[in-house]
Formats: structure tokens, C-alpha cells, sequence
């Protein structure tokens, strides 16, 4: 768990900083706290382009891109362990910019 004073550097760091926590009981998880700053729009333009070639590659790269906390080596270890965390937590990354948000259509 990253205390106040870290926390308040991330934050002086990077801006708008976001903890993405595992509830997962499975052990194999050595990381279980994520932080992210808020992805900007030359993270999103560049996951937009990567989307159409390679989703996974796409969703990697933001991760990688925003990740602020734990080390980018930890987490890769992490992601090679379970890959199915790329889709995970670049799903969440989306929600924060509001990609994911639904809407509901009415013809006029």
C-alpha cells in the first residue's frame, strides 16, 4: 500500500493519478496495486491507431505508457504471468477516459 507522501508525489509527478486494486485471491498475483496516471490524448490517439493492427499490442502499450507505480519491470513479469491482465486493466484505463461509457440512441 503507497503512503500519503508518495501518493502526493505521484500526484506532483504526473496529475490526476488513478489506484486500480485486485481483489483476486489467487495467489500467483505478486502485484495486487496498480497506479495510473490519467491517460492524455496522445496516449489515446496512439492507442486508437494501434487498436486497428493489434488490440492487445494497442491495450499493452497504454498500460505501459501510464503506469506510475509499481516498476514498469514488476509489472511486465506480472503481465507475462497472466496476459489476460492486459485486457483487464487496459479495460479500466479506458473507463477513466470514458471510452467504455454507453449511451442510449432514440430515433428523432
Amino acid at each position: 500500500m503507497l503512503d500519503e507522501k508518495t501518493i502526493q508525489d505521484l500526484k506532483d509527478k504526473y496529475g490526476e493519478i488513478y489506484e486500480l486494486k485486485s481483489d483476486s485471491a489467487d495467489e500467483d498475483y505478486k502485484i495486487k496495486e496498480y497506479v495510473f496516471m490519467k491517460p492524455t490524448r496522445v496516449h489515446l490517439s496512439r492507442f486508437a491507431k494501434g487498436v486497428a493492427n493489434d488490440t492487445f499490442k494497442a491495450l499493452h502499450a497504454l498500460i505501459m505508457d501510464c503506469l506510475v507505480y509499481p516498476d514498469k519491470g514488476q509489472v511486465q513479469e506480472q503481465l507475462d504471468e497472466k496476459p489476460g491482465l492486459v485486457v483487464s486493466l487496459g479495460g479500466e484505463l479506458q473507463k477513466i477516459v470514458g471510452i467504455n461509457e454507453n449511451f442510449s440512441v432514440t430515433k428523432l
